[in-house]
């Protein structure tokens, strides 16, 4: 009896075991191969599947594996890259055009073209002479007169002066000169000598006058001035000069007319400022037609008469040229 116990107990240990045998090798056998994906390989999990024998067996588990599906991977997030604005120039102001500096005009400059040409305070023969510049004098254009027939020049003994323009050449350009502002008026004309309603006929000349002087030595020098002008000296063998006598002019073309002088000073006085100016003269009586007649082409008469108006002079004959402007110099020495 124990021996038929023992004998199915043994029996039953040896079933145990060939089964639990088969289960390992199926186990060994059936396990899947995992299969190989580019990016991961998945771990294989065992799911137990419970199974059922008949008879008087233990229930048996046995885990079933199977490979569980791969997760999908995420979208691959790619960064966009972001499109930075293209930076614009800002435009700069627009700069000025430089303007070139204005060239400075070059100075016009006139050549004194006579011996002697007066200088004055203003553009006529009605204003003062200041003196006298000599040929070849180079002046500096400063202004003009509105008719430009005159030129203000710089500088007379350190002032400006004016110059007649047909007595000097221009060098230079004087297209830029412009007409001096505050021009002064001329000056009151000064007493013109009187004039005689009708001209006087001379007297009979006589084969021998019983004149005071002889005939009288004469010259001329250049002049500006547009009118008649006479300076004499009236004097003795003792070179004193003689007071009280006047000059008597008439004109006989052009229209006529007749002029006396002032009275001769008993001192001399210079015809022009300067004793080293070849024109300088001594004189003590003079006369001119300013503001009564020009000198013009015509032809004057001049002789002395004293203080009762009676002529105790030869009569001389002056000419003028209105191309050639010329003052004359006379001398009556006594007998």
């Amino acid at each position: 009896m124990r021996r038929h116990r023992f004998g199915i107990g043994v029996l039953l240990i040896a079933l145990l075991a060939a089964s639990l045998g088969c289960s390992v090798s199926s186990l060994l056998v059936r396990a899947p191969t995992p299969q190989p994906t580019p990016t991961r390989t998945l771990r294989p999990t065992f799911t137990p599947t419970p199974s059922e024998t008949g008879g008087q067996g233990d229930k048996e588990t046995r885990g079933q594996e199977e490979g569980l599906p791969l997760s999908p991977s995420p979208p691959l997030v790619t960064d966009t890259p972001t499109v930075e604005p293209t930076p614009t120039d800002t435009p700069l102001p627009p700069t000025d055009t430089p303007v070139p500096p204005t060239p400075t005009p070059e100075p016009a400059y006139v050549i004194v073209l006579q011996d002697r040409v007066n200088v004055r305070s203003g553009p006529g023969t009605a204003y003062p002479v200041l003196g006298q510049v000599t040929r070849n004098t180079r002046l500096e254009i400063v202004a003009r007169n509105p008719q430009g027939d005159w030129w203000q020049v710089c500088c007379y003994q350190g002032q400006q002066v004016w110059i007649v323009a047909r007595l000097v050449q221009t060098q230079g350009s004087t297209a830029a000169i412009q007409v001096a502002a505050n021009i002064p008026p001329p000056p009151p004309p000064t007493p013109t000598p009187r004039r005689l309603p009708t001209a006087t006929p001379l007297p009979a000349a006589t084969p021998t006058p019983a004149y005071l002087f002889y005939p009288s030595a004469q010259g001329n020098f250049p002049t500006t001035n547009d009118w008649l002008l006479i300076q004499a000296k009236i004097w003795n063998t003792q070179k004193t000069p003689l007071p009280g006598y006047r000059l008597k002019v008439q004109k006989i073309t052009g229209g006529g007319g007749e002029w006396i002088s002032n009275p001769s000073e008993s001192v001399w006085f210079g015809t022009t400022w300067s004793k080293s100016f070849g024109d300088y003269k001594d004189v003590n009586v003079k006369i001119d037609t300013n503001g009564s007649s020009e000198q013009g082409t015509n032809t004057w008469r001049v002789w002395v008469i004293d203080g009762s108006g009676q002529q105790v002079s030869p009569v001389v004959e002056i000419h003028t040229d209105a191309k050639t402007l010329r003052w004359h110099y006379l001398e009556f020495l006594a007998r």
